[in-house]
């Protein structure tokens, strides 16, 4: 967990390279919530599938239906952003990512499982 919390707070976003992402559904499996200000973290589980299709990113979760997130863009190889996400792919097999979503009063670090979609 703490390599996730270092991760979280090194990932930062430059110049882009221009590979295509494979089209992909990622269960996202646990989640760390940091609050930047006090930096008290919780752990929880979490069950939203993440669905990388032509250039789009695209959530659900149990509790609501697929929606598009955003547009989603490589900035470096195996690192691509969409919205207040950055999405790192662990390998370029994309059987893994660590996923960070920051807002001013909170961060989300988690990880997830991929498939080719």
């Amino acid at each position: 967990m703490r390599k996730l919390y270092i991760l979280a707070l090194t990932v930062w976003t430059v110049g882009a390279s221009g590979a295509p992402l494979p089209e992909l559904v990622c269960q996202e499996l646990r989640v760390i919530q940091i609050d930047p200000k006090s930096l008290l973290t919780r752990e929880y589980d979490s069950r939203t599938l993440y669905r990388f299709k032509a250039g789009s990113l695209y959530l659900s979760s149990p509790e609501r239906a697929e929606y598009l997130y955003n547009k989603v863009r490589e900035v470096e190889p195996l690192r691509y952003v969409s919205g207040h996400k950055t999405i790192q792919f662990e390998s370029s097999d994309f059987r893994t990512m660590i996923l960070v979503h920051s807002y001013l009063d909170e961060v989300r670090v988690s990880r997830a499982a991929c498939i080719n979609g």
